[in-house]
């Protein structure tokens, strides 16, 4: 009996600190979230997106869940930690924020791949049927910054990045 509980206490005590991923709404845009004692490390990406959606002139859009981060941008749930993002509801508006905090710089890699063979793909589509949507496309680039990796095709994304730069990563 005094084995199982030592052994139970041991588990508790080892486990304690162990995150569990879900899905939690914040406003207007899914985020994935980890509990954990760093959740405001965590919070980050939302913060970012609702400031974004608070402070920049974006209209029509709509929140990308944890299931469209793959379908969507090609992002496996493997290499993400935290997430926020939105886009525009149309076919024809390009707008959008993504702020993807990855597992480690490895992981960061992977989502910059994918959020760059994501962006080559709008560029061509807006290049060739969209050329008023190319010319903002073509001033948005994803942009990894640590284990952090985001980007933001708007007029405004200028603001955006502002807005990115004033939270402390």
């Amino acid at each position: 009996m005094c084995g199982i509980l030592s052994f139970n206490i041991l588990c508790l005590t080892a486990c304690e600190n162990i995150p569990t991923g879900n899905i939690t709404s914040s406003g207007n845009n899914m985020t994935s979230s980890v509990v954990s004692s760093d959740t405001a490390k965590g919070e980050i990406c939302g913060k970012i997106i609702d400031d974004i959606k608070n402070y920049c002139h974006l209209s029509n859009m709509a929140d990308v869940s944890q299931e469209q981060l793959f379908s969507l941008y090609g992002i496996k749930d493997e290499h993400v930690a935290y997430f926020s993002a939105i886009k525009a509801n149309d076919s024809v508006c390009k707008d959008e924020a993504i702020v993807v905090q990855a597992m480690d710089e490895g992981s960061a890699c992977s989502v910059r791949d994918a959020l760059q063979t994501h962006y080559n793909k709008i560029l061509k589509e807006s290049k060739e049927y969209l050329p008023d949507e190319y010319e903002k496309v073509k001033q948005s680039a994803v942009v990894k910054d640590g284990i952090y990796v985001y980007l933001f095709i708007s007029d405004e994304n200028d603001k955006m990045t502002e807005i990115y730069h004033s939270y402390d990563k």
